[in-house]
């Protein structure tokens, strides 16, 4: 089976009339709802990431400036990317439940994940947010990989 990753706390997220927005996630769920794969996964939910997991990845200034932002009350904080007050913590959300899905497959626990989380962290730099992405999820969750289980 499975591991799922999914939350509702990844609304939070609110970016207005941007393509990366909510209703992403509530789609990919309502299809597998729908087409009965959700009933054939492990439902698991998301797990906050430490700024010691995220600093493997990132800049202390860069994790700085992403709750600066959000706490100025957000906006367009590069061409294609958004923050709103609470992105910040569901960014540290998205990226802490990646991590915890690579811990859980590299533990054993199943053999795949898939985690249906925003905002997306494919494209995020080491020290700026970059194409929707704040933080470095994918990178985190290797870097975590690498350091803490020694992959």
């Amino acid at each position: 089976m499975t591991l799922f990753y999914s939350d509702p706390g990844f609304q939070r997220h609110q970016t207005g009339d941007h393509p990366e927005c909510p209703i992403r996630v509530a789609v990919l769920e309502q299809h597998l709802q729908r087409t009965g794969l959700l009933q054939r996964v492990s439902r698991c939910p998301a797990v906050a990431a430490a700024d010691a997991d995220l600093l493997l990845v990132h800049t202390q200034d860069h994790l700085q400036e992403l709750r600066r932002f959000a706490a100025a009350g957000g906006g367009r904080i590069e061409a294609d990317t958004v923050l709103s007050p609470e992105s910040t913590d569901v960014a540290w959300q998205a990226a802490g439940t990646a991590i915890d899905a690579a811990r859980r497959v590299l533990a054993g626990e199943d053999r795949t994940a898939f985690c249906a989380i925003r905002p997306p962290g494919h494209h995020a730099l080491p020290s700026s947010p970059m194409g929707f992405c704040l933080l470095g999820n994918a990178a985190a969750a290797a870097a975590a990989a690498i350091h803490r289980w020694g992959l």
